[in-house]
């Protein structure tokens, strides 16, 4: 006999591997398989399950149609302003943040709905008279500051100018008392300062 030493066997690491993570895999699976399949149920015999009907709701009538509601009146607080538009006992410089604050206030009624674009003074009337999505009536058509022609009027009969700065936003003018648009005597809301920081 060869005094050689027997060799002993090499163990594959790879195949070990493999064994072991199949072998997890199975504990994994069996572990988180439903308990209710492992244990049979007993069966009754169709003959003897007597099915309820489900329950039902006694049927609704379909909602009678409305008609288109009226315009909303004015709220008071719009009231409050529009009396503000154009008063001869206020000063001048009012009117233009007065008609502002009721630009806003329409805007802000809205909340990002889907209105009628305001590219002049004849467009902020519609829309402040109440011809909007939500029928608001914020200027009363018979204000003061309304021409028969449907204008915007500042207190010395000139059209206001509106410049719409963003869809949120509109720019107020007032030709002042030369009745000469862009002139040293023009009043404007917002004051350009802060119309720069509304843009941002």
């Amino acid at each position: 006999m060869s005094d050689r030493p027997t060799p002993s066997p090499k163990i594959d690491l790879r195949a070990a591997g493999v064994m072991i993570a199949l072998g997890l895999a199975a504990i994994v699976y069996f572990w988180a398989m439903p308990k209710d399949l492992d244990t049979p149920t007993a069966q009754t015999p169709e003959s003897s399950v007597v099915a309820s009907p489900p329950p039902t709701a006694a049927p609704t009538p379909p909602a009678p149609s409305k008609p288109e509601p009226p315009p909303l009146p004015p709220a008071k607080s719009s009231l409050a302003l529009a009396d503000r538009l154009n008063n001869p006992n206020l000063p001048a410089s009012e009117d233009v943040r007065t008609l502002f604050s009721i630009s806003d206030s329409y805007f802000t009624n809205m909340q990002n709905r889907q209105g009628a674009p305001i590219r002049d003074d004849i467009d902020l009337v519609k829309v402040l008279t109440g011809k909007n999505p939500l029928r608001l009536t914020l200027l009363p058509s018979d204000h003061r500051a309304i021409s028969p022609e449907g204008r915007l009027l500042d207190r010395w009969g000139t059209p206001y100018f509106i410049h719409p700065r963003s869809g949120r936003l509109l720019e107020i003018h007032s030709a002042g008392p030369d009745k000469i648009m862009f002139s040293s005597d023009d009043l404007i809301a917002p004051p350009l300062e802060a119309q720069r920081v509304r843009d941002y």
